[in-house]
């Protein structure tokens, strides 16, 4: 018996406690056959039925059907039976040829239009073929987007130059600011505000001060036209490219005017961000014009 079992049957009255020892003793004797239960966890088990245990976890895995594995089946003529029976198949044969699409069917791929701008001519100074030789202001239309290896002030000095049918100085400015001081000195030089009131001439040099640089005298222009709203077109180079601008003096301010045509034009060519309160278009940047 038990030693706690013991220890509790000493605690109760004798004839009780003969009766617990005489209870427990019983259920502690060894049965030759022993019990089976059904299911352990409900109360409602017959122990006195004779029944066979159920099977254990491993017995079920043994006696579930393993998948046929032909790999597994030995040697023998069922195998050789199981075998011969494999069906092969074949994909059936084309007795139809598809003759190739004629060139003529596929979509003809067309190359993108010319752009607008004139690519064949380049800078005069390089070994291509050179823009159209310049007679007239309007030629400096074709000039438009060649690019030139020339200072950018000496390619338009030369244009005006070569439409005036003016000879090479000898001793040729090498800054417009340069340019600008002898112009006055010879009182060939208009400021912005006389501009304004008496507007420009087709031939005018064009003064823009901190167009490309902070520095005044930065850029210059030369006047190829003007129309009857007194807006003017100029060619000037930057960036190494020929390029054409309107101004208008008078208007300095305005972009359009009420017909959505151009009057000034954006001038500035910078990398750096320019502070607040920069002006960017023709009319404001102008400083004068040089008339030779």
């Amino acid at each position: 018996m038990p030693p706690r079992v013991a220890s509790f049957a000493s605690r109760m009255p004798l004839g009780v406690g003969l009766a617990v020892i005489v209870q427990l003793s019983a259920g502690c004797v060894r049965r030759a056959e022993p019990y089976f239960f059904a299911n352990p966890m409900l109360a409602q088990a017959d122990l006195n039925q004779d029944t066979e245990p159920p099977p254990s976890h491993g017995e079920r895995a043994a006696a579930k059907p393993q998948p046929r594995n032909e790999a597994n089946v030995p040697p023998g003529p069922t195998a050789t039976a199981r075998v011969a029976t494999v069906r092969q198949v074949r994909a059936p044969e084309i007795r139809e040829v598809i003759a190739p699409r004629a060139v003529t069917d596929l979509a003809v791929v067309t190359p993108l239009p010319a752009p607008h701008r004139n690519t064949e001519a380049t800078a005069p100074n390089s070994n291509a073929a050179a823009p159209s030789p310049l007679r007239t202001y309007e030629g400096l239309r074709t000039w438009v987007g060649v690019r030139t290896k020339e200072v950018p002030f000496v390619q338009v000095l030369m244009w005006h130059r070569t439409l005036q049918d003016r000879q090479v100085a000898a001793a040729q400015p090498a800054t417009i600011a340069a340019l600008v001081e002898q112009a006055q000195t010879n009182r060939a030089f208009v400021p912005a505000a006389e501009l304004a009131l008496t507007g420009l001439r087709v031939g005018d040099l064009l003064v823009f001060d901190r167009a490309i640089d902070d520095a005044p005298a930065s850029l210059l222009g030369l006047v190829a036209s003007i129309d009857a709203r007194g807006v003017s077109e100029f060619f000037y180079v930057a960036g190494g490219v020929v390029r054409r601008g309107f101004i208008d003096p008078a208007r300095p301010a305005l972009v359009r005017d009420a017909d959505r045509r151009v009057v000034n034009t954006f001038l500035r060519h910078k990398q750096n961000q320019p502070p607040a309160g920069t002006h960017f278009l023709t009319g404001e940047l102008i400083a004068g014009a040089i008339r030779i």
